[in-house]
């Protein structure tokens, strides 16, 4: 009978740590799984190495969405940066080869990302 109600408390408390952690992954690794949506914009940077790509998503779950992605043509490999729930208008704009400005918002192509709602 203890055995059961020790099982009880901690199912619930290991449930909630996993769901945390699997959180902190997802976020951490750009966003994967965000819904592809339709393409808007494409903006090569200064040095023509990278395109940042603007989306917007219209999903059951998260309703209007915009999305910006990073495709760095070098590697071939692309990065989420943004996700913005209830998104009107995405202004994109680059200050240097790194450097974006979303919204006003200046992030690092290499290591920031956004996850919000308007």
């Amino acid at each position: 009978m203890k055995c059961k109600k020790k099982l009880i408390i901690a199912f619930p408390i290991i449930a909630i740590i996993v769901l945390m952690y699997s959180i902190k992954i997802w976020s951490s690794n750009g966003m994967v799984g965000l819904p592809k949506g339709v393409c808007l914009s494409q903006i090569a940077s200064k040095d023509s190495t990278k395109i940042m790509k603007v989306y917007k998503c219209n999903s059951v779950l998260y309703g209007d969405a915009a999305r910006v992605e990073i495709y760095n043509k070098e590697t071939g490999t692309s990065r989420n940066i943004l996700w913005s729930i209830n998104s009107k208008n995405i202004n994109v704009k680059w200050e240097d080869d790194k450097l974006v400005l979303i919204n006003g918002n200046e992030m690092n192509v290499n290591s920031s990302y956004y996850v919000g709602v308007e």
